[in-house]
């Protein structure tokens, strides 16, 4: 549902809310079902590297609590006319936001390396898109796997 184009973006949205909501009340059971957290994974993965969008600040220009914090700033955000493209979720900004979700609510031994793994193998690819994924996802689990992250650091980032 996630990723059907056919569906409405405000459709979509409200399916990776489900599964964040997933994450949030039942982090275990959604952790070691390996086959969904895979599916659910690459599923965020390919929405980002399919977009034509930039990925960078997808994941901070849609929420609302950061365009708050924006505003507040004197940043982006500043001018009403720019509330519609906040609220509008975007494709990148979904799958961003979700990924965040799973990485800070999810055990970090079940989310860690299925993400890090997906980030490595697409940093290494002659695809812009592939690698733009690679990189973003990598920023996105910055926060909710920051220790082993932190960890694995000259496995992830060996340049």
């Amino acid at each position: 549902c996630v990723s059907d184009s056919n569906l409405e973006m405000g459709v979509r949205d409200s399916a990776a809310l489900v599964i964040a909501t997933l994450a949030e009340s039942k982090p275990k059971m959604f952790g070691k079902d390996d086959s969904l957290l895979s599916s659910v994974i690459e599923t965020l993965f390919n929405l980002i590297e399919n977009s034509t969008e930039s990925a960078a600040g997808a994941l901070f220009e849609s929420n609302p609590a950061w365009r708050e914090d924006l505003k507040e700033d004197g940043g982006a955000g500043d001018d009403d006319d720019d509330d519609d493209n906040f609220d509008s979720p975007t494709e990148t900004s979904m799958a961003q936001g979700t990924l965040d979700m799973l990485a800070c609510e999810l055990p970090k031994k079940y989310i860690f390396n299925p993400v890090v793994s997906r980030c490595v193998t697409r940093l290494t690819s002659p695809h812009a898109h592939h690698r733009k994924a690679g990189i973003a996802c990598l920023g996105v689990i910055a926060e909710g796997c920051a220790e082993p992250l932190r960890e694995h650091l000259p496995d992830v980032m060996p340049h």
